[in-house]
Parts: structure tokens; sequence; C-alpha cells
């Protein structure tokens, strides 16, 4: 059967996107610097997801880095560019490096599921590598079953249509595959291990900011909260974040949550790692029913300990 073509796959428009193009001799160089992944050597052509850290480890962004013959795109499908750009921004010294903003005439879409993995595995198509769409757009393999293509939106709509906006399904799809967001498992409060990102850190690559404290976590088990998949009756609660407990053990938070049919819902949480022994029933208040726990399997963080 022959792979379905960009045009028919379910693109959807988020929320929220950030485009950024940094260029400049040192665009990738500086990059390296402040985030968890090797990005000196980023060729053209090639995607990779990194984490941008403060000096304690604690996440501030993540995006993926996408290498072009006139610099890196840093993309997300999940938070505006700003913040991120500032961030860049406040650590360009005499370095050659300008970073803009592409979002005012660029635009990002997505696409969950088995028709966009069949069109990544189809084309060969590794995760986190990328590949032209046409004059002035990316495609990038995001995930095993997420696509996002980038580009100017004049090159967007008559390569693929009309995109419906994103919603609900992009949110179920997103917890089922324990894909952590900005504003709910990316945040200050997090390290990169405990929401499922340890993929994203390079313990060896050089120094880069958080490399100090990330290194000690892994070395020292000094990781002791874990992502979570959790499920139980009626409607998500609200709001969010809540902090959630095991008998009369706290320390946990329910970051994302949406309804099922049934009616129930599942989402994602930040818990204890030994909350995962004797038992998988947790709750959030006194008088609600139990939810269901599972540990998402974490990653390993690359390189080696120098």
């Amino acid at each position: 059967m022959p792979p379905p073509d960009l045009r028919s796959l379910p693109w959807r428009a988020p929320a929220t996107t950030t485009v950024l193009l940094a260029r400049g001799s040192d665009a990738r160089s500086l990059l390296h610097r402040i985030s968890t992944r090797e990005l000196a050597d980023l060729p053209a052509g090639v995607a990779r997801a990194t984490a941008f850290c403060d000096y304690r480890g604690r996440l501030l962004h993540a995006a993926h880095a996408v290498g072009t013959e006139d610099g890196v795109l840093l993309l997300r499908d999940d938070a505006p560019g700003a913040d991120l750009l500032a961030w860049v921004d406040r650590h360009v010294f005499r370095e050659d490096c300008r970073v803009e903003d592409l979002a005012p005439r660029w635009a990002l879409r997505q696409a969950w599921g088995p028709a966009a993995s069949a069109w990544r595995e189809a084309r060969g198509l590794p995760v986190e590598a990328c590949a032209p769409a046409g004059e002035g757009a990316w495609i990038v393999a995001a995930g095993p079953d997420l696509l996002w293509i980038a580009g100017e939106g004049s090159v967007l709509e008559p390569l693929l249509g009309p995109a419906a906006p994103g919603g609900t399904e992009e949110e179920r799809a997103r917890i089922r595959a324990a894909r952590p967001a900005h504003g709910r498992e990316v945040v200050e409060r997090f390290n990169p291990y405990e929401v499922g990102l340890a993929d994203r850190v390079h313990l060896a690559k050089g120094c880069y900011t958080g490399q100090e404290a990330l290194q000690r976590m892994a070395r020292y088990s000094g990781v002791r909260r874990q992502l979570a998949r959790v499920s139980g009756p009626g409607p998500p609660p609200r709001p969010l974040p809540l902090e959630i407990r095991r008998g009369e053990d706290r320390g946990g938070w329910l970051t994302s949550g949406v309804a099922l049919d049934g009616p129930t819902w599942i989402g994602l949480a930040v818990v204890p790692r030994a909350w995962a022994a004797g038992g998988g029933s947790i709750g959030g208040a006194p008088g609600q029913p139990p939810w269901n726990l599972e540990l998402v399997e974490a990653p390993r963080p690359l390189g080696r300990f120098t």
C-alpha cells in the first residue's frame, strides 16, 4: 500500500507554537552551551530534541532544534516563542548569533496517530529526523507517531490545505504518548528526568547550563520522582496542577487531565517512584474515588559520565 501523501495526513493547527530561527557563525555553538543536547555539530536536515535548564537542572524550555543551511530552527507546538527567544538572547554577548521570531509569517502544524507513523516509516524517516517538504518548509519527526511541518503560511496552505484547530483529541494523544507539555510538565518545578525527558540530556558533551546538577542527579540516584499516567472515574480534576497523595504520603502532582468516554479521564502526573510499589491507587482529596497509577518507563540519558 503506498504511503499517504502530506495533504492526506490529519494536520491540526496548535493554538500556540514556537518557530524561531537562530543565525550567525556562533548560533550552533551558543545553543550547544545553553541546552542539554549536542548541537555544535548539528547538520542541515537533522533534528534533535533538546531542553533548556537553569543552573539547578530545573526545566525551563523544551524544543526541537532543526539544522538548516542558514541556521537552526527552534520548534515546539505547545508554547509561544517569546520566553525561549529571551532566554537565548540573554546568553548572547559578543557571539555572532541573531534570533528571529518567524511566527508572524510562519506556521507549525502537527499530525498525530497511525497515519503520521505510517508516513514516517514508509519514508525511512527516524524519530528526530527532518526532511524538506517543498521550498521553504520542513517536516520533522517529533515522535514515533507525531509529525510537525513548519514553513511560511503562504507555502503550507496550498501544500496541505486548511487545517482544523488542535483540541481534545490531540491532548488525548499527547497524554497517551506521555509527552510532557509546557505549562503542565515542562515547568521549573521539575527537572528533565522527572518528566520523561532524560533522553534529551547528554551527560558528557561538555559544559552547558545545568550540566553539573544533572550529572549529580544521575550519578548519585538523585531522581526520586517519575512521570506516570493516571486515570479515574468522572471528569478530570480541576484546577491543575493539583497536589496528590497515596495514603498519608504526599509529594506528587497531577499536571494534565482530559476527559474520555465513559465518563472517565486520563492524565499525567509526576510522583515519587516509591508509589509504584505496593499497589497503584492514589487520590487527590478526601472523598474522591481512587485513581489508577501507571509509571511511564523512564528513558536513559545520553552519553557517559566523565
